[in-house]
């Protein structure tokens, strides 16, 4: 079904994906050290993840699981084994999203295979436990 082909996609660019890591401070000095660097911008960089070194923005976060800093980090995913962060977020809630419509497609269907072979009087189908 395409429900669950779509799932599946989901689940993976959400767990391959790189959601939004930080720059480590030699990409940010070699950025910086380029000619066309901003000169406001290299003074607001200023503050770096004593873990891994990037540079800490707003709302940037260091995961002890990938050790690595991520912007805009919501959580590391135990599922996924990969962060929420900012390139993750609306894949990851997507993908809840139509696990939770699987889920209760799947239940709506079996009570109604269930309904259905009580009302026939048999046995319910196979692989349905009716209770």
């Amino acid at each position: 079904s395409a429900v669950i082909t779509l799932t599946a996609l989901l689940y993976a660019a959400a767990s391959f994906r790189d959601p939004g890591y930080a720059e480590t401070a030699a990409k940010t000095a070699a950025r910086l050290a380029s000619p066309s660097d901003d000169f406001q911008e290299a003074l607001l960089d200023q503050a770096y993840c004593v873990h891994c070194h990037a540079e800490l923005r707003a709302r940037t976060k260091h995961c002890h699981d990938c050790c690595r800093c991520v912007r805009r980090m919501d959580h590391h995913c135990w599922w996924l084994g990969n962060c929420v962060g900012e390139r993750t977020h609306c894949i990851f809630v997507s993908y809840l999203f139509l696990q939770t419509a699987l889920l209760v497609a799947t239940g709506v269907f079996a009570s109604l295979a269930v309904g259905a072979a009580e009302r026939r009087g048999g046995p319910p189908p196979r692989g349905v436990d009716p209770g």
